[in-house]
């Protein structure tokens, strides 16, 4: 794969363009209905194409990062064009044979990214043509860590790190209100509980320690951490999480049969 396309040049689409052109010697193209997004990567090094038909042409592999609500009608314009090579989806729900419906039968790789690709710390979950799996690897990885998974597991990939960065903020913001009702500054509350989320968060990978291991480590007998341990229990955190997961696939899954 030399020659990208990307379809849609939002954020998530814009952070990929970003991260490919900064890291990579790939050429990239783009198109978008609004002309002005699009032309704001040419000083980037990115290919501006007017059309699908010009994007179509020059690409070894197409992106399409656009919503998925309008996947259909994109697939419909870029099937017209006769494209056959590979295309790379970036939705949640949107299965392979869906997409095989929509285009053909050509090369389907689908992925899901999450927000934090937009500053290069992604995670991509891939799943789709084997063939093409460390050609999407290297293109993948200037945006963060990729992780191939089988496609029946990619609707419970979207909770697992699609839909969770949204939980990670939701807890970020709650520890440091709890901090506020206790005098701190909301602005450095916030920042102390993220800097103790990323901390964490290496503790887990670079010890490679289970986190209940770590949470046992923290937690000294008759001490204030096993107190609030013991409150969120009661309060069901790990079922609020567990359910919240539960709620996040079962609507990745019902996404595609909607379609």
């Amino acid at each position: 794969m030399k020659n990208i396309g990307f379809i849609g040049t939002g954020n998530m689409g814009g952070a990929m363009i970003n991260g490919i052109l900064k890291s990579s010697d790939k050429n990239v193209f783009v198109y978008d209905l609004n002309a002005e997004s699009a032309k704001k990567f040419e000083a980037l090094g990115a290919k501006v194409c007017l059309d699908l038909q010009a994007l179509a042409k020059n690409c070894d592999a197409i992106m399409l990062t656009v919503k998925p609500n309008i996947y259909k009608n994109v697939c419909a314009q870029l099937q017209k064009t006769g494209y056959n090579k590979t295309v790379i989806t970036v939705a949640p729900g949107i299965t392979v044979e869906k997409m095989k419906q929509m285009l053909g039968d050509i090369r389907i790789v689908r992925t899901m990214p999450n927000t934090p690709a937009l500053i290069g710390k992604g995670v991509f979950l891939v799943a789709g043509d084997p063939d093409q799996n460390q050609d999407v690897k290297e293109l993948l990885s200037s945006c963060g860590n990729v992780y191939f998974l089988d496609e029946k597991q990619m609707d419970a990939g979207v909770a697992l790190s699609g839909s969770s960065p949204a939980f990670v903020y939701e807890l970020i913001n709650d520890i440091a209100d709890g901090a506020v009702t206790y005098g701190i500054p909301k602005d450095k509350a916030l920042e102390i509980a993220a800097q103790t989320v990323i901390g964490s968060a290496m503790m887990v990978l670079e010890t490679k320690l289970p986190p209940v291991k770590l949470i046992d480590n923290v937690c000294s007998p008759g001490g204030t951490t096993v107190e609030a341990m013991n409150k969120l229990s009661e309060l069901g955190f790990k079922t609020a999480i567990i359910e919240a997961m539960k709620a996040c696939t079962d609507k990745a899954s019902s996404m595609s049969k909607n379609m």
